[in-house]
């Protein structure tokens, strides 16, 4: 599940609860921040479906990024490319961006 994809479910919840409470009428306050997470929710929704696709970095790029990012001509730098790549790699496929 990506972050939006985690806050829209949140707003959603946020709503849920906010309707399902047993005999109690919601204040005005109450139905302006239900009317927020509501507009967020919508919000969130529409960033999502307008993102574009990502696939996966490719090697150049990597080494591109390690390269503006770490002291590569240091013999002592402690990033080497391969440990880059694996740390892309592990990120992608924490936010849930699949390769080929």
């Amino acid at each position: 599940m990506t972050t939006i994809e985690k806050q829209l479910a949140e707003a959603l919840r946020g709503l849920d609860e906010a309707y399902c409470r047993a005999g109690t009428p919601l204040s005005k306050d109450e139905r302006n921040e239900d009317r927020a997470r509501l507009i967020a929710a919508r919000d969130a929704l529409a960033a999502y479906r307008q993102q574009e696709a990502r696939g996966p970095l490719t090697d150049e790029q990597i080494e591109a990024g390690r390269k503006e990012t770490f002291s590569t001509d240091n013999p002592f730098c402690p990033c080497t490319d391969k440990t880059m790549r694996k740390a892309v790699r592990w990120a992608e496929h924490a936010h849930g961006i699949k390769g080929e």
